[in-house]
């Protein structure tokens, strides 16, 4: 990606357009050569996929994963669309969009599925659709301001592949646990999921903690509005999660 943004600023181009090895990830640099947040990235293709099925007078449903961030979510809501929300991985994200017809489906990772296209994540397509963006809005350093990000944590860590999910398992009781959650329980405005690891909305923020489905590791995915939360809450997430490993 650093050659990518280099080599975008050396030709004076308008985006550059990276992927992973087997081409179903696809993340974008603007026009100064520097690569949209991917979190920021899902978001303008959201609302482009929206826009065009508004404009088909086609009803708005997207579907995304638990790693969806306050950005992505405020987007939908923006739109007027109604989110279905997957544990991590194209596979469930791809079979929510057929099973509820919806007109599009991403992940923060990159991976994008259009309800017009094949139904799996197309990198290919995805280049294609940031090329459109462009045409019809304009610079991506401008458009990508139009979209408020907050403090974000995201970390792993390491531990015996066997033991991954019962690690999570065990974090999950213990959260459940804790007096602290009574607040959570007694918020309508809290939620818990517990689909893949555990997601905990409070109305300021969230954190997902989970396993890896690919590597040996627990990740912990956090964001909130206040930095200072953000740190203090990610401090003892760790300790939390590190007494299980």
């Amino acid at each position: 990606m650093k050659g990518l943004a280099a080599k975008v600023r050396e030709l004076k181009a308008d985006l550059g357009i990276g992927h992973d090895g087997d081409a179903d990830r696809t993340v974008v640099v603007d026009e100064k050569g520097e690569v949209l947040p991917l979190d920021v990235q899902l978001a303008i293709m959201i609302e482009h996929e929206l826009g065009k099925a508004r404009a088909r007078k086609k009803e708005a449903t997207v579907v995304s994963t638990v790693e969806a961030s306050l950005c992505v979510r405020e987007a939908i809501e923006r739109a007027g669309a109604e989110a279905i929300i997957t544990p991590v991985g194209s596979l469930y994200v791809s079979e929510e969009l057929e099973r509820n017809g919806a007109v599009f489906g991403g992940e923060p990772c990159g991976e994008y599925v259009f309800a017009n296209g094949l139904h799996v994540p197309d990198g290919i397509l995805t280049a294609a659709k940031f090329v459109e963006i462009f045409c019809e809005k304009g610079k991506l350093s401008a458009l990508r301001k139009k979209y408020k990000t907050y403090p974000m944590i995201r970390e792993k860590f390491k531990c015996e592949n066997s033991r991954k999910y019962e690690i999570v398992e065990r974090v999950r009781k213990k959260i459940e646990n804790e007096s602290s959650m009574n607040e959570i329980r007694t918020n309508a405005n809290c939620k818990i999921r517990t689909d893949d690891g555990i997601r905990i909305d409070e109305t300021d923020g969230w954190f997902l903690i989970r396993a890896s489905g690919t590597e040996p590791y627990v990740r912990l995915t956090m964001e909130y509005k206040d930095k200072k939360k953000l740190e203090t809450k990610f401090d003892e997430l760790k300790l939390l999660i590190k007494q299980f490993i």
